[in-house]
């Protein structure tokens, strides 16, 4: 958490006379207030999956560009986004994620969704969670690689690297199409200058152009 973020965001805000925004520092998945265009940027490891969920849950588009995949081997054992122990919401799991999808309607809005990694039906059905471990391990490409270099650091396998990076952004937008949702998977420009360039924007059907 970072208060001061968002009291320096009140702050310029008051300054321009902006009445009409409102802002709060806490656990993405402990927001409860309704909207209608979800937006993360660099949100480390299970926070883009919370992210996510919250417009998932609000049927609201939503633009994610993802931080680290590695810190979901976190997520994976039970944990949140920072800690594989320290947290303070709703328990994570396989076991839990089959109770709480009762409690929200089909297309996934409403209710609660406890996390499971693969996030998608269709990932799962091609690999395991340890598996999935693996891939999230080697796709935490944490720095630019145009021309093999960036600030003087050199990464051995940006090819594969990249390739897991995408397969786990890809398995979060196909969750996503699961709930109804249109999705894509796309990069930013210059997308090589940054080890996260990958943006998944996701529209509910009922919003989309036929």
């Amino acid at each position: 958490m970072k208060p001061r973020s968002v009291e320096l965001l009140l702050e310029k805000a008051a300054k321009a006379g902006l009445a009409n925004l409102t802002a709060s520092a806490e656990m993405i998945e402990d927001f409860d207030q309704a909207f209608e265009i979800g937006l993360a940027l660099h949100a480390c490891g299970n926070a883009t999956d919370y992210a996510m969920l919250q417009s998932i849950k609000n049927r609201a588009a939503f633009a994610m560009c993802p931080c680290c995949v590695g810190k979901l081997k976190f997520s994976i054992e039970g944990g949140s986004s920072f800690s594989n122990k320290h947290k303070r919401f709703i328990g994570l799991g396989p076991a839990a994620a089959k109770d709480s999808a009762q409690a929200a309607s089909p297309d996934g809005s409403g209710g609660e969704e406890t996390l499971e990694h693969p996030r998608s039906q269709w990932l799962r059905s091609h690999v395991t969670s340890d598996q999935f471990a693996l891939i999230a391990k080697a796709g935490d490409i944490s720095h630019g690689c145009d021309d093999g270099a960036s600030d003087g650091q050199f990464h051995g396998y940006e090819e594969i690297a990249r390739t897991c990076k995408a397969n786990i952004e890809y398995d979060r937008a196909q969750a996503a199409a699961e709930k109804k949702y249109t999705t894509g998977l796309y990069r930013l420009i210059n997308g090589k200058k940054t080890g996260k360039a990958e943006i998944i924007l996701g529209i509910p059907d009922h919003l989309a152009a036929p």
